[in-house]
């Protein structure tokens, strides 16, 4: 097709098909090294000939043909142009990696040092396997010293949850390029603390670099202490990964005093994996458990030191610990410090924590929400946790089917014996076996994540409350010996933690479980106790159980009343499944739900209804009740859900909703009537 053409007409040709369709005409000229005026006719021939159509790239197999018949060192050459002319114009760096991955291997260090910036932006996004082949890539070229090094840590660190073995041999060889102790040292610290996907097979590489240090003299300085203590909250990090590992870590509990780590980052790194294995051992209680996790992180958190996998972990307790007023600011602290530090996996664990606890504060959609967007960036165990918190949030929702095919993909037995996190995955299996009616299978599986985690020294209730689960399943195969004696151990182990909505919780089985007029007391009690607690949730079903066990007792009229209020209350929740069961055992009791879905507004509630009912914004139903826009949202989030309809539009036709006004001068028309909104029954 070019054979005859002039010179400069086919240098802008092969231009035109090495460079992308929306290339403007300068940068074209430029890469074929044309200036304006012989670039302009060459083009002119080149739209004679169906290469350029317009401005753009004609098509596809007129460009297949030009690279053809350039050859492939050509090509590669004019790709190794348009990088450095698009460099130069300050394209967008991914497009110009692009041109340089065409190019062949890079042969100076100026290319090296922008692939790997292009790399390390690519594993921020989340976009591994681009990381992955843009780190391959730069290290086929002359790279020597401590930058092969530099790129070799990095591509340990994306290859670590596809291919572990190969991302292992790669550190190993990093850290032979590094000839000082203490460089090594933390050039593996630093390499651990971001890896995802576990570090059970780095333990003997972090333990002979500890021993180098020592060979080495180090250790003294204030500096080396605190690199040594990281090193060994990181070999603790390895060891409580791995079940066989178990009693390395309940040693080192069991010797250790925190009072006596010292201070700095590596003191309170290793403070933390004190705390969090005390947790999980129940050597220390929820109350003891968040003050301590708060002291241990600083206010500023400009070091990264502080995102140390333990320090991490032992935020995980914000959703054990049922008052965490005080750990939010922290939270909040470490979530700036890992997005200012591109550290997207922590970001998604705290994420997937707060699916965990907007599970339990009875905000199941927004559970589920969360727990999605955490498990579209988490890798490797800590996965599993998160993967649970969806699945549990699903099967609420009565989307069991759903809730299968999310954990199908998952292979249950690659992690059994490498992970006691495995056991979520073992938990989740169980809730949907449960909810699909196979309960016999749902207690094999629930028992057996209860005797792995016990076997690994974990036996805090709350951290992953099989037990619960475990009663419920023997009191619906009739098992009452069994039963009882679960409720009652987990009723004894959530008293040990403390707070009193996981109390009420273990109450609520233990009622379940106990029958008569013994069991309706502790059911009482469990409702008192969860009453001023913000696990939503499990007040919401300890509600219906008491008003389903007060209607099989005969007291019809009691048994309405909280099975109306148990209804409102798994609504709030989101929760259809315990919502239906709640309308089921009302009709039972000769009762029927009010209109509108649930039960009365609150006066609130109906004072903003009112208003928006009457056209008026949120800022000014604010400005009138003397609150906040975010308050007047979540009062209409609850009218919607409530009165069951999809937003403003179904306000005015509301059943016994009169429209308010606002009235100028900050005045409003929001007198709310006593009665509910609809009859009662």
């Amino acid at each position: 097709m070019l054979r005859h053409e002039p010179p400069g007409v086919v240098e802008l040709a092969r231009a035109v098909a090495v460079l992308d369709p929306d290339a403007d005409a300068g940068t074209r000229a430029r890469v074929a090294g044309l200036d304006d005026v012989a670039a302009a006719h060459a083009a002119e021939r080149l739209v004679e000939l169906g290469v350029l159509d317009g401005d753009r790239c004609g098509h596809d197999p007129a460009r297949t043909a030009v690279l053809e018949a350039a050859g492939a060192d050509r090509c590669r050459r004019l790709h190794a142009r348009a990088a450095r002319v698009l460099d130069s114009e300050g394209a967008p760096l991914d497009r110009v990696a692009d041109h340089h991955l065409a190019a062949g291997p890079p042969r100076d260090g100026g290319v090296v040092e922008l692939l790997h910036v292009a790399a390390a932006r690519a594993e921020q996004r989340g976009d591994r396997v681009r990381a992955r082949r843009l780190l391959e890539h730069t290290l086929t070229g002359p790279v020597g010293g401590r930058r092969r090094a530099a790129l070799l840590v990095d591509l340990s660190v994306v290859e670590r949850v596809a291919a572990p073995a190969t991302a292992r041999g790669h550190l190993v060889e990093a850290l032979s390029l590094v000839p000082c102790a203490r460089e090594r040292a933390e050039l593996l610290a630093r390499t651990v603390a971001r890896s995802p996907g576990g570090a059970v097979d780095l333990a003997p590489l972090l333990e002979d670099v500890l021993r180098d240090l020592a060979d080495a003299g180090t250790g003294t300085s204030g500096q080396d202490r605190e690199l040594r203590q990281r090193l060994e909250a990181l070999v603790l990090h390895a060891a409580c990964e791995d079940p066989s590992g178990a009693a390395r870590v309940w040693d080192w509990v069991a010797r250790t005093d925190p009072g006596e780590l010292g201070a700095g980052a590596g003191a309170d790194v290793l403070r933390s994996a004190h705390l969090l294995f005390s947790a999980l051992a129940l050597h220390t209680d929820a109350a003891t458990a968040a003050a301590r996790t708060a002291e241990a992180m600083p206010a500023d958190l400009e070091d990264d030191a502080y995102l140390h996998p333990m320090q991490v972990a032992a935020l995980g307790l914000l959703c054990w610990a049922e008052a965490t007023t005080g750990l939010d600011g922290v939270r909040r602290r470490t979530l700036d410090a890992a997005h200012r530090t591109h550290r997207t996996d922590v970001e998604a664990f705290l994420r997937g924590v707060d699916a965990m606890l907007l599970l339990r504060r009875g905000q199941v959609p927004a559970a589920l929400a969360a727990a999605r967007a955490s498990l579209d960036v988490l890798t490797g165990a800590t996965r599993l946790m998160v993967l649970r918190a969806a699945t549990l949030a699903l099967v609420e929702l009565g989307r069991t089917a759903e809730a299968e095919r999310l954990l199908a993909p998952v292979d249950d037995r690659s992690s059994a014996d490498r992970t006691w996190r495995w056991n979520y995955l073992l938990d989740a299996r169980a809730a949907v076996l449960a909810a699909t009616g196979r309960t016999r299978e749902a207690l094999a599986l629930t028992l057996e994540c209860g005797h792995r985690l016990m076997a690994v020294g974990i036996v805090n209730p709350v951290v992953l409350d099989w037990r619960r689960r475990a009663v419920e399943l023997h009191h619906e195969l009739g098992e009452h010996e069994a039963a009882t004696a679960a409720a009652e151990e987990y009723v004894t182990l959530c008293r040990l933690w403390g707070p009193e909505g996981y109390g009420g919780a273990a109450l609520r089985v233990l009622g379940l479980v106990q029958g008569g007029e013994r069991g309706l007391a502790t059911l009482h009690s469990a409702r008192a106790e969860l009453g001023a607690s913000p696990l939503a949730l499990d007040r919401a079903r300890c509600t219906v159980d008491l008003g389903a066990r007060m209607r099989a007792h005969g007291a019809a009229g009691e048994a309405r009343a909280l099975l109306r209020h148990g209804l409102e209350l798994a609504a709030d929740c989101g929760a259809p499944i315990l919502a239906a069961r709640a309308r089921t055992e009302l009709a039972a009791a000769g009762g029927r739900p009010r209109r509108g879905g649930s039960s009365s507004l609150t006066p609130a509630e109906l004072g903003v209804a009112r208003l928006a009912a009457g056209g008026a914004t949120n800022r000014d139903i604010a400005a009138v009740l003397g609150t906040s826009q975010r308050a007047v949202e979540g009062h209409l989030t609850r009218v919607y859900r409530k009165l069951q309809i999809d937003g403003r539009e179904g306000l005015a036709s509301a059943p016994g909703l009169r429209v308010g006004t606002c009235r100028p001068g900050g005045q409003g028309d929001v007198d709310a009537p006593t009665r509910a909104v609809g009859p009662r029954p």
